[in-house]
């Protein structure tokens, strides 16, 4: 099973234009599925959402980076539906 989650991610005007891509991690920091491409809209300037499906009983995070450099984040949230629900909380570099 799955579930849909929109994440905000809010890096700012520098930032705007971008495509951008998202990977899952574990709590070990190893990637979970393959790489997001799909389901980012850019809202405002540099302001975005992300709408993807989530694996059941995920616990880990997500890392927000510029398509192409998965290497460079420059956003990440916390997923952990242990904790009684699910928490995003994106911070630009």
């Amino acid at each position: 099973m799955s579930y849909q989650y929109t994440f905000d991610i809010h890096l700012g005007p520098i930032y705007a234009g971008l495509t951008l891509a998202a990977q899952l991690i574990d709590t070990a920091g190893d990637d979970v599925g393959s790489e997001i491409t799909t389901g980012f809209v850019e809202i405002s300037n540099g302001d975005y959402l992300l709408t993807a499906t989530i694996p059941d009983d995920h616990q880990g995070g997500v890392l927000i980076y510029e398509n192409g450099t998965p290497g460079t984040v420059l956003a990440a949230g916390n997923i952990n539906p242990a904790s009684g629900g699910l928490t995003a909380q994106e911070t630009a570099n």
